[in-house]
């Protein structure tokens, strides 16, 4: 594409000298502009390699279900930076898996005693043979496979690349409080989340989720009614461990799944 107009093939020869160069600039920006990339999403590369071998990682996660052998990490790469960019936490309930996307949220059941965990893919692994899933120290002592350092377990995603639906909320109790319907009506076991902020902006519910996530959160932004953008960390089990997380964040409420 040529930036510099033809003068030869301009109707009028005598053209101001302004008007030439205002189509000079306005060529040149259009050809600027051409050559700039958008940027490419935030779910990593496509396909990577690792020890002579490419992983392509899937586009979506729905329907994903795998059973194998589960392993963990902790102290040796605790505040690392992971394949996705976060710090690893090992205390948080996260995992490396070698395609599924990063924040797809996977149930982990151990197949040995019935103990299950659910966590979200922040990183990639385990690339050691036969093992499927890698993870935190947290999310591995609630399955109980701490001593024994592996598990056969059973993984199934939740739902699909990245769970950004807009979740099944109740009613807020800031500060704890709340009317004691409100308390019998909240499910004690299930999926749970603590809201921590809600924004109009995409970006601001980004910057804040990479903050709590820098801390140790798990944490995703969901998509709330209105085109909100909402903050929440976890999963949790159990309405009472959210609780515990609540606690420490002013203003935040609980919402389940």
């Amino acid at each position: 594409m040529r930036c510099i107009p033809d003068i030869h093939l301009l109707p009028d020869r005598r053209r101001s000298v302004p008007c030439l160069l205002l189509a000079l600039i306005l060529c040149l920006l259009a050809c600027g502009c051409s050559g700039k990339k958008a940027p490419g999403p935030r779910r990593g590369p496509d396909t990577y390699s690792v020890g002579g071998r490419t992983y392509h990682v899937l586009r979506d996660a729905r329907g994903y279900a795998e059973t194998g052998m589960a392993s963990w990490y902790g102290p040796g790469f605790n505040g690392r930076k992971t394949a996705s960019g976060e710090r690893f936490n090992q205390k948080a309930l996260t995992a490396a898996h070698k395609t599924l996307p990063f924040g797809t949220m996977v149930r982990v059941e151990n197949l040995a005693n019935g103990r299950e965990v659910v966590v979200r893919i922040n990183d990639r692994g385990p690339f050691a043979a036969r093992r499927i899933i890698d993870l935190s120290k947290g999310a591995a002592q609630k399955l109980g496979m701490i001593a024994s350092g592996t598990a056969r377990v059973r993984v199934t995603a939740l739902d699909g690349a990245a769970p950004e639906r807009e979740p099944r909320a109740t009613a807020p109790m800031p500060g704890g409080a709340g009317t004691q319907a409100d308390r019998a009506a909240t499910p004690l076991t299930g999926l749970f989340y603590v809201q921590a902020g809600s924004f109009s902006s995409r970006a601001q519910a980004e910057a804040m989720a990479l903050d709590m996530r820098s801390r140790g959160y798990g944490c995703r932004v969901a998509e709330g009614a209105g085109d909100t953008h909402l903050v929440q960390l976890g999963p949790y089990l159990s309405r009472a461990e959210a609780e515990k997380e609540r606690k420490g964040l002013r203003g935040a409420f609980i919402v389940g799944e």
